[in-house]
């Protein structure tokens, strides 16, 4: 199916596929590959989905709020759903794969982990479990390796981990009163 045009540049999730390819959720949950030729080709099944993340070029992973995870080992010709994630993801923002095992997603209000997949995920955050009251909702987060994790919040707060999210400290950022939004490594 050709991509929806007025919202194809609204996009709330992407990912690089190798050197040829980028994939990209636009803002109606519609999942496509975009080529480095510019061609546009929009997924059907699975949809509506709301992030995305490749490995690499042949291996990639989709969630969607209704808690269904999705794989591909072939660049996204099928899709496969792995699991139906009990409760929901409640708002996913990020999706993050190192490897083909190891997962992380971060909503709005909560982390989840995978090793096996995604075809299980262990709640690893909670902002209503918190200590810290200034976590009020949660951005973007940068997870290294399987054990170490970064995640933005409100009011100059991180949270990080290197434990697999079993316990995490909160940082403040000395600055003046912001949202951090994202992270990188």
């Amino acid at each position: 199916d050709p991509p929806d045009r007025e919202n194809i540049s609204q996009f709330k999730s992407s990912s690089v596929a190798g050197p040829d390819f980028i994939w990209v959720v636009t803002v109606d949950g519609e999942l496509m590959r975009i080529s480095n030729q510019g061609v546009a080709h929009k997924v059907v099944q699975p949809a509506p989905v709301e992030v995305v993340t490749f490995t690499d070029s042949i291996h990639g992973f989709t969630a969607d709020r209704k808690s269904y995870v999705w794989t591909t080992a072939d660049g996204g010709n099928t899709w496969q759903q792995v699991v139906a994630q009990q409760g929901g993801f409640e708002q996913p923002q990020q999706l993050i794969f190192n490897g083909a095992s190891q997962g992380w997603l971060v909503g709005v209000y909560k982390v989840w982990r995978t090793t096996d997949g995604g075809r299980s995920w262990q709640l690893r955050f909670s902002t209503g479990r918190a200590t810290d009251e200034r976590i009020a909702r949660l951005y973007y987060g940068a997870f290294p390796n399987s054990d170490t994790g970064w995640v933005t919040s409100t009011s100059n707060v991180l949270i990080h981990t290197n434990d697999g999210g079993l316990n995490w400290k909160t940082l403040t950022i000395e600055a003046p009163r912001m949202d951090l939004r994202d992270a990188f490594f």
